[in-house]
């Protein structure tokens, strides 16, 4: 039973490290989306004296806008986020002996799929 735990928590170790990597890509990605949809406008707006690159630099923003929209990174880094917290909540208690590995795997699995990546294409509409 002991080493059922210990390959248990083996599994969780290994999800909580992927987990945490994954929260820091997608915030990472936030972050750049929303400083491009704001700075390229802005700069667009303040230093550049030349028209043409003052619209390239606006449509490089509107299309961050709309990138980060389709994305939608901060989705992704609040699920990785409720997928790590609920992770250490489980190996706390495997750990303390409050569950045992066939509940804490369930809980590995739910945690994983929490940071699934949920795109779908736009369903057609009813007849």
């Amino acid at each position: 039973m002991a080493e059922n735990n210990d390959a248990t928590l083996r599994e969780i170790n290994s999800a909580i490290s992927v987990m945490s990597w994954g929260y820091y890509f997608w915030f990472a990605v936030y972050f750049l989306m929303v400083i491009l949809t704001v700075g390229l406008p802005g700069l667009a707006a303040i230093i550049t004296n030349d028209p043409e690159t003052s619209r390239y630099l606006a449509g490089g923003g509107a299309l961050a806008a709309a990138m980060t929209h389709a994305l939608k990174p901060h989705e992704y880094a609040t699920g990785f986020d409720a997928g790590l917290q609920l992770l250490w909540k489980t190996r706390v208690a495997l750990i303390t002996g409050a569950i045992d590995a066939i509940n804490a795997s369930s809980a590995l699995s739910k945690a994983i799929d929490l940071t699934t990546f949920r795109y779908s294409p736009p369903s057609p509409p009813p007849n």
